[in-house]
């Protein structure tokens, strides 16, 4: 408590001896008290705030690279369930081939069996 106490009258003389710009208001006695000490702690700590801060923006950036990422995966993922669950991927189109070329086997059995079957059995054809 002495120390805050000579801080206090020290700041007093200052200011009584005009070492306070001119024009300025002095700073009460109370303030000079608790924030001489800290003078020296005031630079420090205010490029250590900048290096923090930095540091936290940088965070921040990773964070939404990391975002931005996942968020493209995850559209990705999403687009290639949609092709499963809809049926677009390749084998869906292997099997539209495979159906396809059964079906022309089918067509051309049945125009087979129409020319060999005997020319009675035909039905007349409507012209």
């Amino acid at each position: 408590m002495e120390r805050v106490e000579e801080l206090d009258g020290s700041l007093e003389r200052l200011v009584g001896r005009r070492g306070v710009r001119e024009g300025t208001s002095p700073p009460s006695a109370s303030v000079g008290a608790i924030h001489a000490p800290l003078g020296a702690l005031i630079n420090y700590c205010s490029v250590q705030s900048q290096h923090f801060q930095m540091a936290l923006f940088d965070r921040v950036h990773d964070a939404g690279w990391l975002i931005t990422f996942m968020d493209y995966r995850i559209s990705q993922l999403q687009q290639e369930l949609d092709t499963l669950k809809y049926g677009e991927g390749p084998e869906a189109v292997a099997k539209a081939e495979e159906h396809a070329f059964e079906l022309g086997q089918e067509l051309e059995k049945t125009k087979r069996e129409r020319d060999e079957a005997p020319c009675g059995s035909r039905l007349p054809r409507k012209t």
